[in-house]
């Protein structure tokens, strides 16, 4: 890992990938679509990663095409590193309707609230939603304006993860956990535990919904104290 510094430096070299599904509940459809680009600017050695799904990809795709309430459906995106250096990784999950717009926030924090990550084989949220403050469970991701970046943050100081050649990042999310209990389920007590809005299926799924996660990467030539800004102009 390396901690923050003050040396700017804008050497790098740029890959972003997408991948994205549209569910359907109760239409068999699914839709998977990737895109690449690529910036190139200096570097030592060309970069390249590469946004993987295995799961999604064996079986979670065709799951989804048959998704009702209560349904956990595998989808999995981690990070490969097939470049000969090591790059700092950071991710985003994109939801849009069928318009291709934007979800608002309640929606958008709802679905958000419904992907999980594995633990010591125990099913955890990937999110923490507390008074609009949003932050990541997975320990091996801190969240910061939209993006999950591969690091850890501690007291508003963060940490990149530097992703060696040929490695992985551990996988960002396993699972979408589609949301069973109804309106008439809200604040009752159902096997010890308080129904709370965010659990309510609230039709979530009932409409086409694409979930998009990008990728991007970016060479470990760059300062740390760099990293957040150097993305943020390099993918304008």
């Amino acid at each position: 890992m390396k901690k923050l510094k003050n040396n700017p430096s804008y050497k790098t070299l740029l890959f972003a990938l997408v991948l994205s599904f549209i569910i359907i509940t109760g239409v068999t459809i699914a839709n998977l679509i990737s895109q690449d680009s690529v910036t190139n600017s200096q570097s030592a050695y060309s970069l390249n990663i590469e946004l993987l799904e295995p799961n999604w990809l064996s079986y979670g795709q065709k799951d989804a095409q048959k998704m009702v309430p209560g349904m956990v459906i595998d989808k999995d995106p981690y990070v490969l590193n097939n470049s000969k250096g090591s790059v700092y990784v950071r991710m985003k999950i994109v939801i849009k309707d069928s318009e291709g717009q934007k979800v608002n926030d309640d929606k958008y924090i709802n679905i958000m609230r419904s992907l999980y990550y594995l633990e010591n084989d125990e099913m955890k949220s990937l999110m923490t939603v507390d008074n609009d403050n949003i932050s990541c469970n997975n320990p091996n991701f801190f969240y910061y304006n939209d993006w999950f970046y591969y690091g850890k943050s501690n007291d508003n100081e963060y940490t990149f993860t530097s992703l060696d050649a040929n490695q992985s990042t551990p996988k960002l999310f396993d699972k979408i956990v589609v949301p069973i209990y109804r309106q008439t389920a809200l604040g009752k007590e159902i096997d010890g535990m308080t129904i709370e809005s965010w659990q309510i299926y609230e039709g979530l799924f009932d409409e086409p919904i694409t979930i998009e996660v990008v990728a991007q990467g970016l060479s470990t030539e760059i300062e740390p104290s760099e990293v957040i800004e150097t993305f943020n102009a390099q993918f304008q």
